[in-house]
């Protein structure tokens, strides 16, 4: 401490006969709080950005828009992403070449087959269709929130208030719960998993197909072997088994 207020040297520094040297106080860094702040505020405003987006599409949008339930020849006015201008067939063709070739390979349960086009991928199976448009379109964070809102939006009117049950639905939730990191929050993981896992048991995926033999209840003769080539079990298609290994995937992670 200085000797008095007009003293230049401290106690300790006339004692050893030194010259007192005042560091300057350094600035404290505050930089790294100073970006989490800033990307907490570009993420909200990128969320308050999407949904005035998503709230602002109408569904008389131009283009030959088809049903998010085509498949099941359910008539309705919903149409779906192409249909209500979210973005074009150019684009969805885009985003489902990057699933195919970037983002199958981290999760190989729901695979499309290269030659399916994107129009009958749309036609056929609209929901997986639009699961696979929200989880590639990471590039585009305003469009992914949409699309991702889409889907919640299709598994609340579909699965919870209509009561559908369908492999198509099965498989979109699939691609939705792998990539719903990419997604807004809340993201509601469990409480679509145990969706995916109901509608695995809906669609009887959890045991062999029934064979005719079973549903007309008569019985497969003493000396049965499963060798036997007139007996052969049927097996689930690829798509199927790959499916319910995903369910066992999400689930056990």
């Amino acid at each position: 401490m200085r000797l008095s207020s007009t003293c230049v040297n401290c106690a300790k520094c006339r004692r050893l006969g030194k010259e007192c040297l005042y560091r300057e106080t350094g600035r404290r860094f505050y930089g790294f709080q100073k970006d989490r702040q800033i990307e907490a505020l570009e993420s909200r405003i990128n969320e308050l950005v999407a949904n005035r987006d998503l709230s602002s599409v109408t569904t008389k949008s131009s283009g030959n828009g088809i049903s998010l339930s085509v498949a099941e020849g359910r008539d309705t006015s919903e149409k779906d992403a192409i249909g209500r201008a979210l973005l074009g067939m150019e684009g969805a063709q885009y985003f489902l070449d990057i699933f195919r070739t970037q983002v199958t390979v981290h999760f190989p349960f729901v695979v499309i087959s290269p030659q399916v086009t994107v129009l009958e991928l749309r036609k056929e199976k609209p929901f997986l269709f639009l699961a696979v448009l929200a989880s590639a379109s990471h590039t585009n964070m305003p469009l992914q929130r949409l699309l991702g809102a889409e889907v919640k939006k299709v598994i609340s009117t579909r699965m919870i208030l209509g009561g559908h049950v369908s492999f198509d639905l099965l498989q979109g939730l699939l691609v939705f719960l792998a990539w719903s990191h990419y997604h807004s929050r809340p993201h509601r993981y469990i409480q679509f998993l145990q969706l995916a896992l109901g509608l695995m048991v809906e669609l009887r995926l959890d045991r062999p197909p029934q064979t005719k033999t079973w549903k007309t209840a008569l019985r497969f003769k003493q000396d049965y072997t499963l060798d036997n080539a007139e007996h052969i079990r049927p097996s689930w298609g690829h798509d199927e088994q790959r499916a319910v290994v995903g369910c066992y995937y999400l689930s056990s992670t």
